[in-house]
């Protein structure tokens, strides 16, 4: 890793002091690049310790498509907590929030419990355990209770209780931490216990929410996704014609004629109107977005699903290794996370902005190209992250790894960082490690943290740096 301690001594020897976004202030060069070949041994830097398991579970992170940092912080991650946008929880359907695609959340069945019916709320009283006693025993008799008027809604479709659940006191401890249980608290009796959201056949701490009754009925009633470009509003989608009609100030009616094929100057205030059915999505319902844990269209949206001018969405990634495949002479075999339009939006526009993948002799070679580069914290990570994306891409398109082709923009070191980096050019490098991966992998979406092995990796100890939010 001679070439990344090169990169640090230069941007010591020659940057140039500058402010920036953070008001942290950093000394800085522009326009320099590190290529690594990754037949030669991985590209970790072993002048300090990172984190490996960071490393991929960002990058599956990423290839999942996912924005929000739930499913890292479960895996232990926390690289993108400061990130976060301001942790405004769902609230009622009015608020203007996106509508996104949501994986159906469906378990496999529960055995039976073992309690007597009818059931008794308990002694609560107006507590908040007290009350949650109540919603707990509702839900159990609405699941198990053939004579119980909440019975043909759940049980009888097949609704069933997580094992876990079957605990009133986990079930407690569990529902103060689901999705919007500050407005559950606020406004008791406008949110409900739901499943609906994710499609779920189950109420467990992995399918429930608390929704907001109005949405609730959103999600209950029969979905006819649409999206709608007027002429002076962004391009929208909607759930259901009463969402459109409360929106766009027109009847479900005149909806439903648009979506009909009618000719929209023909409809009074309907001119220019584009109005067009958004197909299902095997697997998945279209949901009101949580904020909570969300970091906008960052990464994953975009390599996974760009949105494009039709309202189509474009995955990148499949893209990339159908052209690996079909056309790996092509000069087009590109991965761009810098969506314009979506820039505003995003919790942190993107640091390492577009890559390009190109086969030389049956090895794949892979060329980033970062705007913004943190040298002590953000390099090292991002040269593992790519160089371990090339070889996953590699692997799968039946090509062996070529070459990492690092390339900067503004490459930096922030001012509260320069202890640090005297420490590490201090210190003399170490034989680099290896990585492994599961020859059984051939789809990249089958990869989990389990076939991605980093062998003989020496390295110094840990320099802990702030991160520049």
């Amino acid at each position: 890793m001679q070439q990344y301690l090169g990169l640090l001594r230069d941007v010591l020897a020659s940057g140039e002091r500058k402010t920036d976004r953070t008001g942290v202030g950093t000394v800085s060069v522009f326009g320099r690049q590190a290529r690594f070949d990754l037949s030669a041994g991985f590209p970790l830097v072993t002048t300090k310790r990172i984190h490996w398991p960071s490393v991929v579970h960002e990058l599956l992170w990423f290839l999942r498509g996912e924005t929000n940092v739930r499913s890292l912080r479960d895996a232990g991650v926390s690289i993108w907590d400061e990130w976060v946008l301001p942790d405004r929880e769902a609230g009622p359907p009015s608020d203007s929030r996106p509508l996104v695609w949501v994986p159906r959340r469906l378990l496999p069945p529960s055995p039976l419990p073992a309690l007597d019916f009818p059931l008794t709320p308990g002694t609560g009283g107006k507590s908040v355990d007290g009350r949650l006693r109540g919603v707990w025993a509702a839900m159990m008799s609405g699941c198990y209770d053939p004579g119980d008027f909440r019975y043909p809604l759940h049980g009888a479709r097949g609704t069933f209780v997580a094992r876990e659940w079957h605990d009133p006191a986990r079930f407690a401890t569990d529902a103060k931490l689901l999705p919007n249980w500050g407005h559950k608290l606020a406004s008791w009796n406008e949110y409900g216990l739901d499943t609906s959201y994710f499609g779920s056949n189950a109420f467990s701490p992995e399918t429930a929410v608390w929704l907001h009754r109005t949405e609730a009925a959103y999600c209950t009633a029969l979905h006819e996704p649409f999206r709608a470009a007027v002429p002076g509003r962004n391009t929208e989608t909607f759930l259901t014609l009463g969402h459109g009609e409360s929106a766009l100030g027109v009847s479900r009616c005149t909806l439903r004629r648009l979506l009909n094929g009618e000719d929209p100057s023909g409809l009074e205030g309907c001119g220019g109107w584009k109005v067009k059915a958004v197909p299902p999505r095997p697997g998945e319902v279209l949901r009101m977005a949580f904020s909570k844990g969300e970091l906008g269209p960052v990464y994953g949206k975009q390599w996974r699903r760009w949105s494009a001018p039709d309202g189509r969405e474009i995955d990148q990634i499949a893209e990339v290794i159908r052209q690996l495949r079909t056309q790996p002479d092509s000069r087009r075999i590109m991965l761009s996370a810098w969506n314009v339009a979506d820039l505003p939006e995003m919790a942190l526009a993107p640091c390492h902005a577009l890559a390009q993948f190109a086969v030389s002799g049956g090895r794949l070679h892979c060329q980033l190209y970062q705007r913004s580069a943190d040298s002590f914290l953000g390099v090292p990570f991002n040269t593992a992250s790519y160089s371990l994306l090339t070889m996953m891409l590699a692997q799968v398109c039946d090509l062996k790894p070529g070459d990492f082709i690092h390339s900067f923009g503004d490459l930096h070191i922030y001012a509260n960082h320069m202890d640090q980096v005297r420490e590490q050019l201090s210190r003399e490098p170490l034989p680099l490690p290896t990585v492994r991966l599961n020859p059984e992998i051939t789809d990249i979406d089958a990869f989990t943290a389990d076939d991605i092995e980093l062998v003989d990796y020496v390295h110094h100890p840990a320099i802990k740096a702030p991160v520049a939010v």
